[in-house]
């Protein structure tokens, strides 16, 4: 009885009853054991299945796990850096007002005339007058702080304060923001701003304003810890001049223990972290505490301190126990699961899955009439039926595919040769009615140049130089016609040394036109050595014919790796063309410039083009007008005919044995 091949069949494992199958040994007391486990699928599928199953979920517990720790820190450090961002811009702002303060007193015209008449005839009433604009002015700021004017030796001569008058203790010239510290460092008193400036008139200086403020509105700026937490904190510090930091404002944790101590020059504080110029976000550094603590600071350039916000990473982190709890519950619950389900599945799918994977392999490997069958009428028969059709239909395409492709590659082929052998031909056979015309225009040209009158020695002069330039189109076209077809053998060259035989071809128009040339590293490429030579000879020597008349000529050979290919690069610092030319120039007897310019017919270009393309690779140019040009080309990686044949003498053995 014949039956068709593409319909399934019944198939039945040992023990299992019609219409059903059965796993041999998939019940007993020791079907887990060892020996079971290496002679058994389900077995196998159960224990490799549920073990890498419960390793995935704990690597990826384990993800999830430092994922959200990242998002956590993240949000945490965004927090700080919104709030590092916020005081930095209300300090900014602060120090703006002292310095428009500053500015308003030096450009105060009153001011300014006041304190020029004092200083030239010392009259009493004007250090009166001064006295009282300051001390208006310090009435009316609503803060501590005071003004005073100095002379140009630095000394005070009027202030808001009348204990400041006489020799200052400050340097008025010094300009910007100063934090200043008591001298002995120990003493209760916080420590103030100042900021000094010069007064200009006629522009010449005649004397100095110093602001003296309190910390008070700094403090209150960085000391506001609402909705920081429990252990968030804000603090500025400053390196004094003799390079011990200090901290600028109160602590919020040790009742101003370590205030008015010198901060420990250790790189791990995020105190001296503070205080390099720059900002930062780090959160394995330690604070005055000794806390580990996530920190951002920022340098604020116009005080010369830093501002850190902080908060401690025990705090930072509490949520992240939770989060582990949480995921070990459910790595436990999804492993139970897991392992259920694989057992169910590994009793329902292993053998017809097995027969799928085969057949699918083989028809991978080329084998085209494989086919699956199967008796199921469940997910797995529809899958093997859906096999099957799928493998008749891709086979059958193929077929047609193949058979397509076979005769369109004829047709192309010898569309090709007509073509080429059409070319050849037609030029070879005008070669000889040519060089009758041009042997005769020469000799009348001889024989009869300066007998007749000038018309006709010019209509003469015209007749040669176009049987010339006719000659010369008729072997470029051979030439065309014959580039990219190579007989020889594909072998592994250096092209290094194709470029030195190029080079040597060139010699003397190089040395003519008093040009250079640098080669780079060039790498070992499999391709027809004659016709890599007459690439790189072509391209030198348009950059030779098309160099520039301000600049000896100079040209770049170089190559890199690209995917699967070496990709060369030759770059020249010639004339350069237009870029919307750049298709153009490719493309045989095109030219861009008269005959008068530049001899040539355009055919040097298009038989590179021509030899690329027919070896697989590509061309292109890059170009600047007036800059130079680059032309671009690339080899791609193929074996060389004699690593081919010794391929196929290895095989052949591999099949003789």
């Amino acid at each position: 009885m014949s039956r068709n091949p593409t319909e399934p069949i019944p198939w039945q494992l040992p023990g299992s009853s019609s219409g059903g199958y059965a796993v041999h040994g998939a019940s007993g007391p020791n079907w887990l054991s060892l020996s079971r486990i290496r002679s058994s699928m389900q077995a196998k599928l159960i224990v490799g299945g549920a073990g890498a199953s419960i390793i995935a979920l704990s690597l990826i517990a384990a993800v999830a796990f430092f994922v959200t720790k990242d998002a956590i820190s993240d949000t945490v450090m965004n927090g700080l850096n919104a709030v590092a961002t916020t005081q930095h811009q209300q300090i900014n702002s602060l120090f703006a007002h002292y310095q428009d303060e500053v500015d308003s007193i030096s450009t105060d015209t009153h001011v300014t005339q006041s304190l020029r008449h004092y200083i030239a005839t010392g009259d009493h009433v004007d250090r009166l007058v001064l006295n009282q604009i300051l001390t208006d002015r310090a009435s009316k700021s609503g803060s501590e702080e005071s003004f005073d004017l100095h002379n140009t030796t630095g000394q005070i001569v009027a202030s808001s304060d009348p204990s400041h008058i006489g020799e200052s203790a400050t340097d008025p010239t010094i300009e910007g923001f100063i934090i200043d510290y008591a001298s002995n460092g120990l003493s209760s008193s916080l420590p103030g701003i100042r900021v000094s400036g010069p007064i200009i008139f006629d522009g010449r200086t005649v004397g100095y304003v110093t602001v003296h403020h309190d910390l008070v509105d700094l403090s209150y700026i960085v000391t506001r810890y609402i909705g920081r937490r429990d252990t968030g904190e804000s603090v500025i510090v400053q390196r004094a001049e003799d390079g011990d930091a200090w901290f600028v404002t109160g602590l919020r944790f040790n009742n101003g223990g370590d205030f008015y101590r010198p901060i420990e020059e250790n790189p791990d504080r995020v105190e001296i972290r503070a205080l390099s110029q720059g900002a930062g976000r780090e959160t394995d550094l330690t604070d005055y505490r000794g806390a580990t603590v996530y920190s951002v600071h920022q340098y604020i350039e116009i005080a010369d301190i830093g501002l850190i916000v902080k908060i401690d990473e025990s705090e930072a982190l509490s949520r992240v126990g939770g989060l582990t709890r949480a995921l070990t519950l459910a790595i436990i619950g999804v492993s139970i699961v897991i392992v259920i389900t694989t057992i169910f599945i590994s009793r329902r799918l292993v053998s017809p899955i097995s027969q799928l994977t085969q057949a699918a392999d083989k028809f991978s490997r080329g084998e085209l009439s494989s086919r699956v069958y199967l008796e199921s009428t469940d997910e797995i028969g529809t899958l093997g039926l859906t096999f099957n059709n799928m493998a008749s239909s891709l086979q059958s395409a193929n077929e047609t595919l193949e058979t397509k492709v076979d005769e369109r590659t004829a047709d192309l082929k010898r569309s090709n040769q007509d073509l080429e052998q059409f070319a050849y031909v037609a030029s070879h056979d005008l070669q000889e009615p040519l060089r009758m015309v041009s042997s005769y225009t020469q000799l009348l040209s001889k024989r009869y140049t300066g007998k007749l009158d000038s018309d006709a020695d010019e209509f003469i002069s015209f007749a040669v130089d176009g049987a010339k330039r006719m000659q010369t189109l008729i072997n470029d076209l051979l030439t065309y016609s014959r580039a990219g077809r190579s007989d020889g053998i594909l072998k592994k060259v250096d092209t290094s040394w194709i470029v030195d035989q190029a080079l040597n071809h060139l010699e003397s128009r190089i040395e003519t036109a008093g040009g250079t040339v640098d080669v780079g590293e060039l790498p070992d490429v499999v391709a027809d050595r004659q016709q890599l030579m007459s690439v790189f000879q072509n391209l030198i020597s348009n950059s030779i014919k098309y160099r520039s008349a301000n600049r000896d000529v100079h040209v770049e050979i170089s190559a890199e790796r690209i995917a699967n290919a070496w990709q060369f690069s030759v770059k020249d610092n010639g004339i350069g063309i237009d870029s919307t030319f750049s298709d153009r120039i490719f493309t045989i007897f095109q030219r861009l410039h008269g005959r008068e310019e530049y001899q040539g017919t355009g055919i040097g270009l298009a038989v590179v083009k021509k030899i690329v393309e027919r070896s697989g690779g590509t061309i292109r140019m890059e170009s600047e007008l007036g800059e130079g040009s680059v032309f671009i080309f690339t080899v791609i990686d193929r074996v060389s005919d004699e690593e081919s044949s010794q391929d196929d003498e290895r095989n052949d053995l591999r099949v003789a044995s």
